[in-house]
């Protein structure tokens, strides 16, 4: 009797300790208005291998966007308030993202999307965002 509550207890316990550790991933589509027109930058850098003999050149592009979030849908069955627009009113956001060369010709006032993913972990918290065609 003392092993099946024993083994009962225990069984508890992990699946517990399983909830307590699972992250949480959040996705929404954003819909919005540029602000400003995109500031784009571009970046090369020479990266070395292991052995010190130096790489070819790469580069990169660096997009900071001002948006005017207007609509947020849930795209995922785990996404909750972090969709909704707080006190359904628009919200400014700036965004980062790297390589989206299709922004290269973007103007103020141009729609775009953006797919918003929030990783809730343990020990901290991630964030991300994709452009949406």
């Amino acid at each position: 009797m003392k092993k099946i509550i024993l083994s009962v207890v225990l069984s508890i316990s992990y699946f517990f300790s399983l909830s307590v550790n699972a992250s949480q991933v959040n996705i929404c589509l954003l819909t919005g208005t540029l602000l400003a027109d995109p500031q784009i930058a571009i970046m090369s850098f020479s990266p070395s291998d292991d052995n010190g003999k130096t790489l070819p050149e790469r580069e990169y592009n660096n997009v900071e966007l001002e948006v005017l979030v207007t609509a947020a849908n849930i795209t995922e069955t785990r996404a909750d308030s972090l969709c909704a627009l707080p006190n359904n009113q628009p919200y400014k956001i700036t965004v980062s993202l790297r390589d989206e060369y299709s922004l290269n010709d973007a103007k103020k006032g141009e729609q775009i999307k953006l797919l918003h993913i929030y990783k809730n972990y343990p020990n901290g918290e991630d964030e991300d965002y994709i452009l949406q065609n």
